[in-house]
């Protein structure tokens, strides 16, 4: 094999890295898109407009602040019990660990498939997350299989379901009905499809 065709095979290898991070990014943006979304019908209702006064307040907020907003809407239900509540910051915990790791891949320096031949193909993603604390700044390493990556993207899918259940309580109410909560977790009760 020459170096053209090694450059090729490694071009190959790594393709399947950089797929799943962009297939991660693209279902994360969607939970920003499905908060957005929610907020501006549980503000305006259903009849909203293309320029609508939500959307234009919401357009430019990071995932943090839409998560945090969220958070307080929800709150405001009619519908709202402590057992609401509960899920509502169970969410709020499982979505900010979410944030978490999000900042860390798309912020971080990530070297897949460089920057020198001395890499070899693995099935992580491997690099660093530069951090500023109190004592100065620092480097966190970054190693993520391509297994966990698939299972960070299935719980992004997850969370804007929860989402749009979440939004169901918030209008009609059961949340007993729709969500399992432990010490840790929340679930949702098997739907029946």
């Amino acid at each position: 094999m020459n170096e053209k065709d090694d450059q090729i095979s490694s071009a190959n290898f790594w393709a399947d890295h950089y797929g799943l991070i962009g297939e991660y990014v693209v279902k994360f943006e969607w939970i920003s898109v499905h908060l957005r979304f929610v907020m501006q019908v549980m503000i305006e209702g259903a009849q909203t407009t293309h320029h609508s006064k939500i959307k234009a307040l919401l357009a430019d907020a990071n995932v943090g602040t839409l998560l945090n907003s969220y958070r307080s809407l929800m709150r405001t239900s009619d519908r709202i019990n402590h057992f609401g509540v509960t899920v509502i910051s169970r969410f709020h915990s499982r979505a900010i660990k979410l944030i978490e790791q999000r900042n860390e891949i798309v912020h971080g320096m990530l070297a897949v498939g460089w920057p020198s031949d001395s890499i070899q193909p693995t099935d992580k993603i491997l690099g660093y997350k530069l951090k500023n604390r109190s004592d100065g700044a620092t480097s966190k390493p970054i190693s993520i299989s391509l297994e966990e990556l698939r299972t960070i993207i299935q719980e992004c899918e997850k969370t804007m379901i929860l989402i749009q259940k979440m939004y169901k309580c918030y209008v009609e109410g059961g949340w007993e009905d729709i969500f399992a909560v432990t010490s840790n977790s929340l679930e949702l009760k098997n739907q029946g499809g």
